[in-house]
């Protein structure tokens, strides 16, 4: 509270706010910020979806790349009877290898993926999974077949019809890096991932991927743009350490009520009304913010709410082009005085969609800030009510921040270098 009263936020500029969402529209159309940029979807054959909210009991939690790895590797491997994985990326070596050593041992397994080609032309990633063996596997709805989302960028899987591991980071080597014993430092993505072993849950998100599985293909093939070029990126100028703390994974003690937010259905209504309710704290570590619709909407409110609570934002810095509009949408939005960029000297990237709110609210989600993630693509993701697990992420949280950069202090502590990883 005290911190707002010293660094009030600006002047929530609506004109120019929709000026910069124009710009990244026709940034996204030239070059594409993000592969998906370019393809186009057809919302009118997403699949109808139910929610509610459940109360569950054992939950755990973990950030990238402290302790990412030993949480979803631990839940995979307790595979038993079945493996359901809905995941934009899946291309680690280890996690390939334990996927195969499941299905070895009768697992079943099925898998979707986005094409991570707008083009659909047959991906490394895409070939390495067909060699695991023989297992029902399938492109996403954001294909050239079956063009509905312009990219399905959710990252969640089902073990057994019991757990459900929901997160941001794709099963990459940055995201999900090999650190396999507690205190391991391995350099990595910041993320964050939430395990739930609960049937009911489980089932729910079985029941959508089943729903994106059954999409029929449209009777008119959308139009498909050029793949979009190789962007650059910011990395650190100095080798990567430590941060000051690495974090173990952490388990609920207290019941825990999770409630499914998914885009392009949900999202933006529930923490649109999450936002709203903020009295003390809302906090916000994305890749990056940029104007579009939806987004202009939720920053409007969280400008409201910086009259009364403490807001701060942590973004990437290592994408030139993203944070150069995430800058511009959020002095537009009179919130640029909140913002610190991630440390690049701890993390490869921050890739994590967190939202906190008061001491009560976190959300784990692959939803990015930005109109196309909001409002046309698959995501997915958990509104978390616990104080503890609140608390677990807030401490990660302001951490980052406290070793974050100040926006001004970029240039000396970064440098520029070409790269073709662009989600």
């Amino acid at each position: 509270m005290a911190s707002s009263v010293k660094n009030p936020a600006g002047t929530f500029d609506r004109k120019r706010l929709e000026a910069v969402a124009a710009e990244v529209r026709m940034l996204e159309a030239e070059s594409a910020l993000t592969a998906s940029a370019s393809r186009k979807g057809n919302l009118t054959l997403q699949p109808k979806l139910s929610f509610k909210s459940f109360p569950v009991s054992q939950v755990s939690v973990a950030v990238s790349p402290d302790c990412s790895y030993r949480l979803l590797m631990e839940a995979i491997d307790s595979a038993e009877k079945s493996i359901t994985a809905y995941v934009y990326n899946i291309s680690a070596p280890y996690i390939l290898a334990l996927l195969k050593k499941k299905l070895q041992q009768g697992v079943k397994l099925r898998v979707m993926v986005d094409p991570n080609d707008p083009n659909d032309n047959k991906s490394e990633e895409f070939a390495n999974l067909k060699k695991l063996g023989n297992f029902e596997l399938q492109l996403s709805p954001s294909s050239a077949a079956r063009p509905i989302f312009t990219v399905c960028h959710q990252k969640f899987v089902v073990v057994d019809h019991k757990t459900t591991v929901v997160e941001s980071a794709n099963w990459a080597t940055t995201s999900i890096p090999a650190a396999k014993q507690a205190g391991q430092y391995v350099p990595g993505n910041r993320e964050w991932l939430i395990r739930v072993d609960d049937k009911d849950l489980a089932a729910w998100f079985e029941d959508l991927f089943q729903k994106d599985w059954d999409i029929p293909p449209p009777a008119v093939l959308a139009a498909v743009a050029p793949t979009p070029a190789a962007a650059t990126v910011l990395e650190s100028a100095a080798l990567y350490v430590p941060p000051s703390r690495l974090f173990d994974i952490g388990l609920a003690t207290k019941a825990v009520s999770v409630y499914p937010v998914v885009s392009p259905v949900n999202y933006f209504e529930k923490i649109g009304d999450l936002l709203k309710t903020a009295k003390q704290r809302i906090w916000l570590q994305q890749q990056y913010i940029t104007a579009g619709n939806g987004v202009n909407e939720l920053l409007e409110i969280v400008h409201d709410k910086a009259k009364t609570c403490d807001v701060k934002i942590i973004l990437s810095p290592k994408y030139p082009s993203s944070w150069n509009s995430s800058v511009k949408t959020l002095k537009a939005a009179g919130l640029y005085g909140k913002l610190r960029a991630q440390n690049l000297k701890h993390v490869v990237h921050c890739h994590n969609k967190g939202v906190l709110v008061d001491d009560r609210h976190v959300v784990v989600s692959s939803t990015n800030w930005s109109e196309n993630s909001v409002t046309r693509a698959r995501e997915a993701g958990l509104l978390v009510t616990s104080r503890e697990l609140t608390d677990y992420y807030a401490s990660v949280f302001q951490l980052d921040w406290d070793e974050g950069v100040a926006p001004a202090r970029l240039a000396a502590t970064t440098i520029a270098v070409a790269a073709t990883e662009l989600v």
